[in-house]
């Protein structure tokens, strides 16, 4: 009960800062690969989520994030939120997400409780950490669950850890590590956590580093598998142009500066800041925006200063460690700095908080923070608005960055998709012109082009997204669809091959290959393509329906099987509906192969009326010739 106060102030002003995300929607910011085209997470199955612990995905080796998100989208399919389009209704995500949030909150609070013990001290810092501006992004973008899971086993790891130093027993040690564990399966930022504990334990705990190390040696053991893990799933082209070692300790100085400035005057934030190595290393400003953060480490470091103070400090550095560019990473291709990396960091400036009001614990020391964190609020609730689309987050990054590539695309997604192409190709082009190795912006203008039937812009378009991302398949997707066209199925496959070699899980670039090696006599290959393609999706109707077929009415004995043919058949027509003389042309193509007759008769007979109620003459000719055979007792070969 003495904590029912703070727990109360803390949960309510949380919900209230950030409860307007319950009405946002998906973003094409990663909400798209991790979620809509991520053929490995299914909302009806659970068993999915196993492949995300064997296998990386979108180069990160994050599974327990997967795990959520599997089971976030079977609930939703369970409870019927889904959209028409299939996709779980992005309110069940954002509830999520607000929920991981007030729970590290909470678990924040209950660590500087006890680093502090002071209740209202405690409180005030935890605020900090709930509403500070820079928390947003974490908050309000789908794609950062993994931010908030890994926030949250820190925060338990860390507390764990602490009661282990103060003379816990070893239960502790291990609840801290399994914690850290699934911080790290969570999330690579985890790899600072022992670099925080190392932190709180020299500066709070004030022990020996003789006692430090041994138990932390594991710890930092484990963040280096992750690390090496981390790094090795984000090579090739998501590591573009890494800095020149000598310069990455100047890009590590002027992100830690940029954060610091952030931390006090968290203004005109976005989600793409454009700061790569390469324009800070071209900004003069980054020789001597390294100048406050080397000192503030060296007073701390070099005179040994202890105290909740500087053991502040060290958290927030120890934090951000990992993302201060001193080891590359994908999205430095982007920006170094991001206020997603923030996040964990954040327990810095919280424990700060919390020293000072514990300190000096009056009426006019309350007063200040709490109107600092009235501001905070107020800053972040306007902020996370700007989250609620596409089209609100682009327009808000380009106002605040237009030389911001990514958001011109996105938007120009955004536009495509709602139907102004006009709007569309007029941020394409300026994405490329702000960086011509715009690869998505070339492809997806060659699709407009496409749709405009200026085919040789299109191909041109198509080749300059190859050019400047070799490693990207969907140029070569949409140039065998365009090969596929023409009539020329070797230019095609050829293409569709390309594709899938770059994108294994490629489902519609596997169609292609799939439809293009039968037109090339290839039914093995086309079999197997299919095979593929329902192993990733087994819920597609289109897939199981064209295999169906092939089993079902190839000349090749080898390859026929009646059985599974029935069973795909069935599957198709029982996923897309009755109404489909097509798919009911290929049901009774497979009742024939499986020597059931009459259920192919009453199956053709009802494809034959339904195409010529549609006035599909072509298609009734060909269905009245194929049940002549099923009344004569024989089946249909192609």
């Amino acid at each position: 009960m003495r904590h029912l106060v703070p727990i109360a102030i803390l949960v309510l002003s949380t919900l209230f800062v950030y409860g307007r995300i319950l009405r946002h929607e998906y973003l094409e910011w990663d909400d798209t690969t991790h979620l809509r085209d991520n053929v490995h997470l299914r909302p009806d199955s659970l068993a999915s989520a196993a492949y995300f612990w064997r296998e990386p995905y979108f180069g990160l080796y994050i599974p327990l994030t997967y795990t959520v998100f599997t089971v976030e989208a079977n609930l939703a399919h369970r409870a019927g939120l889904m959209r028409p389009d299939g996709q779980p209704a992005p309110v069940v995500y954002h509830a999520c997400s607000l929920a991981l949030h007030v729970a590290c909150v909470l678990a924040v609070y209950v660590l500087l409780l006890e680093l502090v013990g002071h209740r209202a001290a405690a409180c005030g810092g935890a605020l900090l950490f709930a509403l500070h501006p820079l928390q947003v992004e974490s908050v309000a973008w789908i794609s950062e669950t993994k931010g908030l899971l890994c926030g949250l086993f820190s925060m338990l790891s860390l507390r764990q850890y602490i009661r282990f130093a103060r003379g816990g027993k070893t239960l502790q040690y291990a609840l801290a590590t399994v914690a850290l564990m699934l911080a790290l399966v969570s999330k690579p930022a985890a790899v600072a956590v022992p670099l925080m504990a190392l932190a709180l334990d020299w500066q709070i705990l004030r022990r020996p580093m003789r006692e430090i190390v041994p138990a932390l040696a594991p710890w930092l053991l484990l963040a280096g598998i992750f690390l090496v893990i981390a790094r090795t799933q984000q090579t090739g082209e998501m590591i573009e142009q890494p800095a020149p070692y000598g310069s990455r300790p100047f890009v590590a100085a002027d992100a830690l500066a940029f954060y610091t400035a952030k931390l006090f005057f968290p203004l005109d934030l976005t989600f793409d800041y454009g700061r790569t190595p390469q324009r800070v290393i071209a900004d003069r400003s980054v020789y001597w925006t390294w100048i406050l953060p080397a000192v503030a480490c060296a007073v701390i470091f070099r005179r040994g200063i202890r105290g909740p103070g500087p053991a502040a400090a060290c958290l927030f550095i120890a934090g951000l460690t990992p993302v201060l560019g001193l080891i590359p990473f994908g999205y430095q291709a982007i920006s170094t700095v991001a206020d997603r990396y923030v996040y964990l960091a954040m327990l810095g400036p919280a424990l700060g908080t919390t020293s000072l009001l514990a300190v000096r614990p009056t009426v006019p020391a309350f007063g200040v923070a709490a109107t600092a964190l009235l501001g905070c609020a107020g800053v972040s609730f306007q902020q996370a608005s700007y989250w609620r689309n596409d089209e609100t987050l682009c327009r808000r990054g380009i106002d605040k960055n237009p030389q911001s590539s990514t958001a011109h695309t996105n938007l120009a997604r955004y536009l495509e998709a709602h139907g102004d192409a006009d709007g569309a190709i007029k941020h394409y082009r300026a994405a490329i012109d702000v960086n011509p190795r715009e690869a998505i912006a070339y492809n997806n203008l060659g699709n407009l082009f496409v749709a405009r039937g200026d085919l040789a812009g299109a191909i041109s378009n198509f080749d300059a997204a190859l050019h400047a991302n070799p490693g990207y398949a969907a140029p070569y997707y949409n140039q065998g669809l365009l090969a596929q066209r023409r009539g020329d199925p070797q230019t095609a496959y050829r293409l569709f091959d390309a594709a899938v070699q770059r994108k294994p899980d490629y489902l519609d670039a596997l169609l292609g290959l799939a439809l293009s090696s039968r037109e090339l006599g290839r039914v093995e290959e086309s079999i197997r393509c299919y095979r593929r393609a329902l192993a990733l999706k087994p819920d597609w109707p289109v897939a199981a329906n064209d295999l169906a077929w092939i089993l079902a009415t190839t000349r090749e004995a080898a390859w026929r099987n009646g059985g599974e043919a029935v069973e795909l058949a069935e599957r198709a027509a029982h996923a897309i509906g009755p109404d489909y003389a097509d798919v009911l042309d290929t049901l009774a193509a497979a009742y024939a192969e499986a020597g059931r007759f009459d259920d192919a008769t009453v199956t053709a007979n009802k494809a034959l009326h339904l195409a010529e109620s549609q006035g599909r003459a072509e298609t009734a000719q060909t269905i009245r010739a194929r049940l002549q055979l099923y009344q004569a007792k024989r089946p249909y070969r192609e």
